[in-house]
Formats: structure tokens, sequence, C-alpha cells
């Protein structure tokens, strides 16, 4: 089970990197405040879309 969690938590991080990163590229090519959707917007649609189910299905899963 500790494996499975440091593997989410790599994934999580990577995740993270990548939105920051396409964020920042963003922000050069079409300016910050002509941006659709804000950093905080991006990581939170990660968190649910992705982080969140994750959580939940090692947290219900059954051992045995």
């Amino acid at each position: 089970m500790m494996y499975l969690m440091a593997a989410v938590f790599v994934g999580w991080t990577i995740g993270v990197v990548a939105i920051v990163i396409d964020w920042r590229k963003d922000c050069k090519e079409i300016g910050r405040e002509n941006l659709a959707v804000s950093l905080g917007e991006r990581l939170r649609a990660f968190f649910l879309c992705f982080v969140l189910p994750v959580i939940l299905g090692l947290l219900t899963r059954r051992k045995g």
C-alpha cells in the first residue's frame, strides 16, 4: 500500500508541474490577463478529475 501511495504522490507531482509549465507558456504567449482559465482553476480541475478519484479509490479499496 505504501508503494501505491508513493506512486500516486509522484504522479500528482508530475501532473502539477506539467500544469504549471503549460500555464507559464500560455502566459508568455498571450499574457496573463488574457488567459481564459487561471492557474488555480486548472489545479482545481486536475484535483477534482484525477487526484480525488484516485484517493477515494484507495480509501475504499478492500484488503484481502
